[in-house]
C-alpha cells in the first residue's frame, strides 16, 4: 500500500503504479513549459486538487467528477493525473474535447509540453517523429488520443478516459449524456479489473437540469472543497457557490475577485 500525506489528506492507494503520483508530478511538470499557465517551477496542487488527483489512482474508483468554476485549475487535476498513468502504466487512454480542433490545440499547447518533460517519451519522439500524430501518441506500446465529442468513439477498450468541459460539447444535452454513457461502456474490460477511470471534468453551464456535470456529480459521493473567509476565518463559502464570487468593473477594466462571506457579510 502506498500511504501519501499531504498538507492534513492522508489516502491510502493499492499499488497500481510504483511509485507516489502526487511527488513524481511535483517534482516532474515545470509549468514554465506550460504556455497555458502563469505559474513558475514545478507544479504544486492546492490541497482542494489533491484529493480528486488521487481519486483518480484508487482501485475502487471507476469515476472521478471534477465540477469547479473557471480558472480554479480544474484540468490542471486530470492533465497531472494522466501524466502520471502515461508514465506508469501503457493502457489505452483518450481524451474527448469538445471537437477535434480544439482537442488538437490543447494537446500541442498544454499536454505535449508536459509529455516532454518525461525523458523517455522525449526520446521516443524524438528518434520516431511518427510516435506523436496531431492528436495521438503512440509510444512503444502506449497509445493516448485526442479527440471531439461529436465523432462515435471506437469500439476499442479503454482504461482512462477524460471527458473535459463536457457541458460546452456541441451537441445536445441528451446526446452529449449519451456519449458520457458510452465513454463508460468502452471501459467494461477495464474496469472489471479495476483498473483506470472515467474522469469528468467540467464547469457547470446552464442549470441543474441542463448541465451534464451536475447530472453525473448527482450520482457521486459529493464531496466539496470550501474557500476561506479573510474576516471571520472560517471555511464558510461551497466550491459550488459562483454568486459569492464578487466584481467590480470600471472603465470595463475587471478588479480581482472577491468573496461574500454568507456568515458575516
Amino acid at each position: 500500500m502506498l500511504k501519501i500525506e499531504r498538507q492534513g489528506i492522508v489516502d491510502l492507494i493499492p499499488e497500481a503504479i510504483s511509485a507516489d503520483p502526487l511527488e513524481f508530478i511535483e517534482t516532474t511538470l515545470d509549468l514554465t513549459k506550460d504556455h497555458s499557465s502563469n505559474s513558475e517551477g514545478f507544479l504544486k496542487l492546492a490541497p482542494y486538487q489533491v484529493a480528486p488527483f488521487l481519486a483518480q489512482f484508487k482501485r475502487n474508483i471507476e469515476e472521478v467528477i471534477i465540477m469547479m468554476p473557471e480558472q480554479y485549475g480544474k484540468s490542471m487535476i486530470w492533465r497531472a493525473g494522466m501524466i502520471a498513468k502515461m508514465k506508469f502504466s501503457k493502457t489505452p487512454k483518450t481524451i474527448v474535447y469538445e471537437n477535434d480542433d480544439k482537442a488538437e490545440g490543447i494537446n500541442k499547447t498544454s499536454f505535449l509540453p508536459f509529455v516532454m518533460l518525461i525523458p523517455k517519451f522525449a526520446q521516443m519522439i524524438k528518434d520516431n517523429p511518427r510516435s506523436f500524430k496531431g492528436r495521438e501518441y503512440s509510444l512503444n506500446g502506449l497509445s493516448v488520443t485526442f479527440q471531439g465529442a461529436g465523432v462515435d468513439i471506437t469500439s476499442l477498450s479503454l482504461c482512462d478516459i477524460v471527458a473535459d468541459e463536457c457541458d460546452v460539447w456541441p451537441q445536445t444535452y441528451s446526446k452529449n449524456k449519451a456519449q458520457i454513457e458510452n465513454l463508460r461502456k468502452r471501459r467494461r474490460r477495464y474496469s472489471a479489473k479495476n483498473q483506470g477511470c472515467l474522469t469528468i471534468c467540467s464547469s457547470p453551464k446552464g442549470t441543474r437540469q441542463e448541465s451534464v456535470v451536475w447530472s453525473r456529480f448527482a450520482m457521486a459521493a459529493h464531496y466539496y472543497f470550501y474557500l476561506r473567509c479573510v474576516g471571520c476565518e472560517e471555511l464558510t463559502i461551497p466550491s459550488w457557490n459562483t454568486q459569492a464570487i464578487q466584481y467590480k468593473v470600471k472603465d470595463k477594466v475587471v478588479s480581482n475577485p472577491t468573496l461574500k462571506c454568507p456568515k458575516c457579510k
